[in-house]
C-alpha cells in the first residue's frame, strides 16, 4: 500500500511539539493529510514515532485539500526546519529493519514525499515604485496647502 505523506502546518494550542525555530514557527505542528499514513504512522516502531514525534509531526490527520504534493508558500521556513530534523534523526542511526506491525509506514519515503513538495500558492514579490512614475513633488503638498489656508481665511472673514 503506498502511503501519501503529505502534511499540513496547524497551529499549536499548547506548547508541545514545537516546530521551527524562528519565533513565527515556534506556534505550528505538522500532521499528515492522509488518515491511512497517520495510522501507519502510530503502528511503526518506537523508534520512529519518537523521530516524528521530535521533528514535529503529530499522529494525527488534518487535510487543507491541497492538491497532492504541494504545501502553502507561508510554512516554507517550518518545513524546512521538520526535514532537517528528519533527515538528522534519519540518518544518525541505522533503520533498517525499522518498520512498525505492518511495516507500511517509511521513514525514508517520507522524506522523499516531504522534500519534493512544491509551494503552493500566490507569490507576490515586492518591487520598488518604477523611477518614472509621477510623484507629487514639494510645490504640489505647498499648493495644496496654500488653497486650504485660503480657503479657511475666506470662511473666518465670511463669519467676522
Amino acid at each position: 500500500m503506498k502511503l501519501n505523506y503529505d502534511i499540513d502546518m496547524l497551529p499549536l494550542a499548547d506548547d508541545r511539539s514545537p516546530v521551527g525555530q524562528s519565533s513565527a514557527a515556534r506556534v505550528h505542528y505538522a500532521a499528515f493529510r492522509d488518515p491511512k499514513t497517520a495510522q501507519a504512522a502510530r503502528l511503526a516502531s518506537p523508534r520512529t514515532i519518537a523521530i516524528l514525534s521530535d521533528a514535529g509531526i503529530r499522529l494525527n490527520a488534518y487535510s487543507s485539500g491541497l492538491p497532492e504534493g504541494h504545501f502553502p508558500v507561508k510554512d516554507l521556513e517550518q518545513r524546512e526546519y521538520l526535514l532537517a530534523c528528519l533527515l538528522e534523526a534519519i540518518t544518525s542511526e541505522d533503520n533498517e529493519g525499522d518498520e512498525g506491525a505492518d511495516g507500511a509506514f517509511d521513514l525514508s519515503e517520507c522524506l522523499v514525499a516531504l522534500s519534493s513538495a512544491n509551494p503552493y500558492g500566490p507569490v507576490v514579490p515586492w518591487s520598488p515604485p518604477r523611477s518614472d512614475e509621477p510623484r507629487p513633488t514639494m510645490a504640489v503638498y505647498c499648493a495644496v496647502s496654500v488653497l486650504a489656508i485660503a480657503g479657511y481665511m475666506a470662511g473666518f472673514a465670511v463669519i467676522n
